[in-house]
């Protein structure tokens, strides 16, 4: 019996019997045992969102050799800040995330995570994703304003409007609304003031019940508002005699003695 001398190429994820036969009468078999490979996460490129978005940043993809399931988890310094679907591999933002105020872990803005998918067996493939968050114009916010009471016949101001722009744009302000027209505001202050004197006996507002409807209104450079209705009230004073709305009545007073 002649002695046989085998080399044996092993064919990936091969399972199986392979036969080698030597042409006298020596039979060898050889038995494969396939082992588990690890899923294959496809490339993903970095990608950049929108601030305060909470929409999907991309969806991260493996492919299984074995044709097993795979799971898919996040690590890195940011990973807290975002979820991923351990079916389908989508990754969101948990919050939305404000490029004036990043919170990732160097505070750039960039936001680094790794991607993991895994198989039943505890096979991983990992790849880091770097986020960017793009910056975004926002419309300034304006501050609570208090529905104010006036005196009649005053035109000290009234209130000033305060507006914070997220963007730190400068802010323009302007009045609209029923009464708008008897009220002046300073564009850059926000300070608004009574055109003329309003008379609580003579109410000239558009209902007539001394309560002047203006809505304050703040713009930013790009044109993105905010805006506020506010209620300005006007108070009845005890006038003294012989003045009646601010004018004489030509009636003499005389002294009782």
């Amino acid at each position: 019996e002649l002695p046989i001398t085998v080399t044996y190429l092993e064919i990936e994820n091969f399972v199986g019997f392979d036969t080698v036969v030597e042409e006298d009468d020596a039979t060898l078999t050889i038995t494969v045992e396939g082992v588990n490979d690890a899923p294959v996460l496809d490339p993903i490129p970095d990608p950049t969102i929108d601030e305060n978005s909470i929409d999907p940043v991309f969806t991260a993809s493996a492919t299984d050799p074995d044709g097993d399931p795979v799971t898919y988890s996040l690590t890195g310094d940011d990973a807290a800040l975002f979820t991923i679907n351990p079916t389908t591999g989508e990754v969101t933002p948990i919050a939305g995330l404000d490029a004036e105020n990043p919170t990732d872990s160097n505070g750039d803005g960039v936001y680094d995570i790794t991607v993991v998918a895994t198989d039943p067996d505890g096979a991983t493939d990992e790849e880091p994703v770097a986020i960017t968050v793009g910056d975004v114009n926002e419309a300034p916010v304006l501050d609570p304003i208090t529905d104010p009471t006036i005196d009649e016949n005053s035109t000290d101001p009234v209130f000033t409007a305060s507006a914070t722009d997220p963007d730190g744009d400068p802010v323009t302000y302007s009045l609209t609304g029923d009464d708008a027209a008897l009220f002046t505001i300073n564009p850059t202050t926000g300070e608004v003031t009574p055109v003329n004197p309003l008379d609580f006996e003579n109410p000239t507002d558009a209902d007539g019940n001394n309560v002047y409807n203006i809505t304050v209104v703040a713009t930013d450079p790009s044109g993105l508002t905010d805006q506020e209705d506010v209620a300005i009230t006007v108070a009845d004073l005890n006038e003294p005699d012989g003045v009646v709305d601010g004018e004489a009545t030509g009636e003499s007073m005389t002294p009782g003695y």
